[in-house]
């Protein structure tokens, strides 16, 4: 499946001109078309008037998966109506997280806290570049989050049937596994005869990676 879009909209310029470095910086240079930036007078402002279906009219939603929009608590520019329909409008598969300096992360209800959000918006980037996958806890859970993504993985290669173990490691989801935990293909593939075997022995070295990493 091919890797979809994100839109992030900031209406504190300074700010969004850091994000606009990162983002442009030339080791991102394979996802550079996959983030749309914005700011106030692009695109806010449409939204601030109630004009929505104008920016339903600018954006192929089949193209998007993530929005990030600047929803501050203290300085209000956008009211919780305009919020509610930005909502309500956006097509199944496009998810809205607003962020501010005064949120606390809220995963729920898909809130985010400002400086979390742009801390980690580096590793965000780079974990999209290289697994080609835009994957939210990156943003606010920077221990465990490579865990949670084999533990998805995992779930993956678990839905299909492999006849032996060599058909499983031409499986792009082993691949990026065996590349996410940093684990040995030629070592793994002397020691395991079977599909089965492996699924059950990764689950467990994850597991128990989780259960130190919350210790």
């Amino acid at each position: 499946m091919a890797m979809k879009k994100i839109i992030y909209i900031d209406d504190t310029k300074n700010r969004l001109e850091e994000i606009k470095k990162l983002v442009n910086d030339s080791k991102f240079i394979d996802i550079h078309d996959k983030i749309l930036l914005f700011d106030s007078i692009d695109s806010i402002a449409n939204i601030k008037s109630g004009n929505i279906q104008n920016l339903n009219n600018q954006i192929n939603w089949q193209d998007i998966e993530y929005i990030f929009l600047h929803k501050s608590l203290n300085d209000p520019r956008i009211p919780e109506n305009i919020v509610m329909q930005i909502k309500e409008l956006l097509p199944e598969g496009v998810s809205l997280f607003t962020f501010s300096g005064s949120s606390t992360n809220n995963i729920k209800e898909r809130i985010l806290n400002r400086n979390t959000l742009e801390v980690y918006f580096s590793d965000f980037l780079k974990f999209a570049k290289e697994f080609h996958i835009w994957f939210i806890p990156v943003l606010y859970n920077p221990n465990n989050y490579k865990l949670h993504y084999a533990s998805f993985l995992l779930r993956e290669i678990k839905n299909k049937t492999f006849d032996s173990f060599q058909e499983l490691t031409r499986e792009q989801a082993y691949k990026d596994l065996i590349r996410l935990m940093d684990w040995d293909n030629k070592i793994i593939y002397s020691k395991h005869n079977n599909p089965i075997e492996f699924l059950e022995q990764a689950k467990n070295i994850i597991e128990s990676n989780k259960l130190k990493r919350d210790e």
